[in-house]
């Protein structure tokens, strides 16, 4: 089998090009800054100019395994409490947790290419479900 086509510039990380794109075009508008400890990483993006759409928005991750931890974004929101309250700008903050992943249930095997596809007479072919 020849060498494939594209070779993954990123090591391995997935969608390499586009993580790289997405970074540059949010360079214009966040001041992007990271941060780890032993257990976690931080990538923030603190708002740069008034074009950003967020005041700060945050990407935690466990830098062991390299799951997601939390996303949390923070931004501004006109509020309007009643019909005689003059609409008031307020913070918000919107985070999401990633919980509960199982480690027990990973093995190498379930990464074997060999348990999905084949390769016969020059065609990738799925494996049969049992």
């Amino acid at each position: 089998m020849a060498d494939p086509a594209n070779k993954n510039a990123g090591t391995g990380l997935p969608m390499r090009a586009q993580i790289d794109s997405l970074l540059k075009t949010y360079s214009s508008y966040y001041t992007i800054t990271t941060s780890r400890t032993e257990e976690t990483g931080v990538i923030n993006f603190a708002r740069a100019n008034e074009q950003a759409q967020f005041e700060n928005f945050a990407i935690t991750y466990n830098t062991d395994q390299k799951f997601l931890q939390k996303i949390e974004y923070k931004f501004k929101e006109m509020v309007q409490p009643d019909d005689t309250t003059a609409a008031q700008l307020r913070n918000k903050t919107l985070s999401v947790e990633f919980t509960n992943y199982r480690y027990d249930n990973l093995a190498d095997d379930l990464y074997d290419e060999n348990n999905y596809i084949f390769f016969e007479n020059g065609k990738y072919k799925p494996v049969k479900k049992v």
